[in-house]
């Protein structure tokens, strides 16, 4: 609904003519395509917001592709301009950025986690050392966390 509001928009400011011949049965306006808007629309909020981040490298490779399909198969069938396609892939994945952008706060109400890092942090390897060497580091590590400020600590009782 996002993307296609802008499309429609666009498509009455511009009003820009289609290719000669072609291949489908097209409405007014060439500019942008709107068939690759949505497409880039849809990949975009459902690898922000269903793809696990495993998936998601895969999940953009793929859906890439699908949208530059898209993109030649519009200007193959003479329905668009190569430069239509173009502006209808920026138009959908940038509409679904900026939705995406507005309602994050009530995503975050509403439980749903903002996207995962594409890589997932690994976790923090032991040392498997000798004891006594595992419990110096230790012990000079909670120094060292001690002898700096930190935000969370109240330091105005320090000397």
């Amino acid at each position: 609904m996002g993307s296609m509001l802008v499309v429609q928009t666009l498509k009455h400011l511009v009003d820009r003519p289609r290719p000669g011949n072609p291949l489908v049965r097209v409405d007014h306006g060439s500019f942008p395509s709107g068939h690759v808007a949505g497409t880039a629309f849809l990949v975009v909020v459902v690898g922000a917001l269903i793809v696990p981040a495993v998936a998601r490298r895969a999940w953009w490779l793929g859906s890439t592709l699908l949208t530059l399909a898209m993109m030649w198969s519009r200007t193959w069938l003479h329905a668009h301009w190569l430069s239509d396609t173009l502006a209808g892939a920026t138009t959908g994945a940038g509409a679904a950025l900026l939705l995406w952008w507005l309602f994050a706060p009530l995503l975050a109400r509403e439980g749903i986690p903002p996207a995962a890092p594409l890589v997932e942090p690994t976790p923090p390897v032991r040392h498997q050392g000798h004891p006594q060497a595992v419990d110096r580091a230790a012990a000079r590590h909670a120094r060292f966390r001690e002898s700096r400020p930190s935000r969370n600590r109240d330091t105005s009782r320090r000397p």
